[in-house]
């Protein structure tokens, strides 16, 4: 947290005020993009975690989830439109909290509209050092009024305005102008988005450490490892009331209980700040409710992981819904949609009949709209031996089945096996829950041979605008499939056959890769195959048609992969998606993979075009192998010469050229 001077006293403020608050730093906040009837909503919360999902409510009737989505209404008008915002935070403790916000706003929709169709504002950003940058709004109507969004939280007016952010980083900055038009008393809106990266904020190099040594008996010793220039003043707050100004600080806690201890570090016009909670123990200390947890529809499983102190340790559990449970680790069902405080009470008795409790609770979100879409039949097909084993993994557990093996034969259980005769069949389980039923259908193919030359990805592309539905059409797929799509422009999906808008118009490459399970004899076969092809969205952009990049890859010891990455133009920035849900920057990167495998690495390439401030996207991408025996290495090429008089006869020698 780095900030200048002159914001000091609203930091210290928010300091003292919310210590141990973790879900205070969530800030719901969306922008809206109208276009007649038609408004883009985007997301802006600040101070988000992990497995960050956003819920809508816009007004008429209607909901919808997602970062960022489209609404049309039926009638123009103006709606009240509502976002709610749920993420995952880690506390000081290191444990994680499900925190919600939201936030609503009038949207004003118009048919035909009276707004000119040639209402277009840009934004044009100048680094000025040190943090400073300077934003400039132009605008087709003269009378136009400009709102501008820094990224940081804050916000100006007008045509012109300077910002200086406290942090190095890269911010999504949007103006939006509007006028009103006298002739239909009206306001019109319009907003342009780019990204800003700022570097050499005066503020950077400094940041505030502290470690923290138990010396015993409430005894604490405080070592400052902050980062700063040599000319920094301190300032500790002990969390009980107590404070110093020393550069390593000593101190005594005199009662039990958890303290929050801050330093905060001065240096020049710049302050940076870092707390952490420490625990005296009492009686009671060592005992601390926690659970983990899950969510499937309305079926949620509850994993008790709290230490039992005492003699003997009692649980009661609240699920928020007007049910309870004394059990461990229970499973509920939640049979209406909403939000629910789900709670842990733990109760010790202690030597001498001392009892102590402690109480953990999280937000449970069910979205479903109805019972019965918490239940889900599903399940899982395993060759061994020659024979199909059928996994079940339904939702909730406690339902009634029947297997169909689609060669006439039939079976009733969780689970269930089947001896098959080589052909395609189609198993189905149909799962019962009170008045509650569904069913789910695999298609496999029992082979004696090699199946691979059977599958095919294939897709077909229709676009509409910078917005392209991909049909999958694949064909040959075995018990068991999953879906890579890398859309060209960085962006990847495993749905089926998804949709995707992209955010510039242009050229890009699509490509589908298939991976199916096939069922044999003497086993399961992974089998693999890819289709490419080549789409235009949207108007020809302002990018550079020649704008390329090419990705290269050697592999190392121990599962190590060097990855480096080239471009045709010298300001491009490299993103790298590395096949195992994890990402990289820079040209050159050095990654190790958990496991041996096959992976699909991607190369993100993108400018800023200096002109238009209009950022450009290319991409590469390649399959890499990690681990094991590469199958190229046994492949060598080789001849053997045979000289006869004055000819020579060359005899082919290739060694393992299947």
């Amino acid at each position: 947290m780095r900030t200048l001077i002159f914001t000091l006293l609203v930091l210290w403020r928010g300091l003292m005020l919310g210590q141990g608050a973790n879900c205070d730093q969530l800030q719901a906040g969306f922008t809206a993009f109208v276009n007649g009837t038609t408004v883009l909503f985007s997301n802006t919360s600040l101070g988000t975690g992990d497995g960050t999902q956003c819920f809508w409510s816009f007004g008429d009737g209607t909901n919808a989830q997602g970062t960022q989505v489209p609404q049309t209404y039926i009638l123009p008008g103006t709606y009240e439109v509502c976002m709610t915002v749920v993420t995952i935070l880690v506390d000081t403790n290191g444990q994680a909290l499900t925190c919600q916000d939201a936030y609503c706003a009038p949207v004003t929709v118009f048919n035909g509209g009276p707004c000119s169709p040639n209402f277009v504002v840009e934004m044009d950003a100048q680094q000025q050092g040190n943090g400073l940058v300077t934003f400039v709004a132009t605008s087709t109507i003269p009378s136009t009024n400009f709102i501008w969004y820094f990224g940081d939280g804050t916000q100006a007016n007008g045509a012109t305005a300077n910002h200086t952010y406290a942090q190095d980083g890269t911010y999504g900055v949007c103006v939006t102008g509007w006028y009103f038009n006298e002739a239909t008393q009206d306001t019109c809106w319009i907003e342009d988005c780019e990204p800003v990266v700022v570097s050499g904020t005066p503020c950077n190099g400094l940041e505030a450490c502290f470690v923290t040594n138990d010396l015993g008996d409430g005894m604490y010793f405080f070592d400052n490892c902050s980062s700063q220039g040599g000319n920094a003043q301190y300032f500790w707050d002990f969390g009980d009331g107590s404070s110093s100004t020393v550069v390593n600080a000593e101190h005594l806690y005199e009662l039990p209980g958890v303290y929050s201890v801050c330093l905060v570090v001065y240096e020049g016009n710049c302050v940076d700040s870092t707390c952490t909670n420490i625990s005296i123990a009492g009686p009671c200390n060592s005992l601390a409710a926690n659970f983990g947890w899950s969510l499937a529809g309305g079926q949620a499983e509850f994993d008790n992981v709290t230490v039992p102190v005492g003699l003997s340790t009692t649980w009661s559990w609240n699920f928020g819904d007007g049910s309870t449970s004394t059990e461990n680790s229970p499973s509920h069902f939640y049979t209406a949609p909403g939000t629910y405080q789900a709670c842990l009470t733990a109760i010790s008795i202690l030597e001498g009949g001392f009892t102590c409790t402690d109480t953990y609770c999280v937000t449970v979100v069910v979205q479903n709209s109805v019972p019965c879409q918490g239940f889900e039949a599903c399940f899982e097909a395993f060759p061994v031996d020659g024979i199909m084993l059928f996994e079940n993994c339904s939702t909730p557990t406690n339902g009634q089945y029947f297997w169909d093996f689609g060669d006439g034969q039939s079976a009733t259980g969780p689970n269930a096996s089947h001896t098959y005769a080589p052909g395609t069949y189609t198993a189905c389980l149909s799962a019962y829950w009170g008045v509650c039923a569904d069913t789910t259908c695999t298609t496999f193919t029992v082979v004696g041979e090699n199946p691979c030359q059977t599958l095919q990805a294939d897709f077909g592309a229709f676009t509409q605008g910078q917005t392209v539905s991909f049909l999958n059409s694949s064909f040959g797929t075995g018990i068991q499939s999953s879906y890579i799509w890398a859309f060209g422009d960085g962006q990847h999906s495993t749905e089926f056959s998804p949709q995707h808008t992209y955010a510039q118009a242009g050229t890009y490459e699509a490509c589908l890769i298939i991976t199916s399970l096939f069922a044999t004899s003497t086993g399961t076969i992974s089998c693999q195959d890819t289709y490419c092809t080549v789409i235009t969205v949207g108007n020809s952009g302002p990018c550079d048609p020649g704008f390329a990049v090419e990705l290269a890859w050697n592999a190392g010891p121990d599962n190590q992969v060097f990855l480096t990455g080239t471009s045709n133009r010298p300001d491009t920035y490299f993103i790298w998606y590395l096949g195992d849900g994890s990402e990289a920057y820079g040209p050159s990167v050095t990654h190790t993979y958990a496991e041996d495998g096959t992976y699909t690495v991607c190369l993100a390439g993108y400018t800023i075009d200096p002109l238009t401030s209009d950022s450009c996207w290319v991409e590469d991408c390649a399959i890499i192998i990690v681990g094991g025996d590469n199958p190229c290495d046994a492949l060598n090429a080789e001849f053997t010469p045979v000289v006869g008089g004055l000819g020579v006869n060359l005899q082919n020698a290739v060694v393992n050229n299947t």
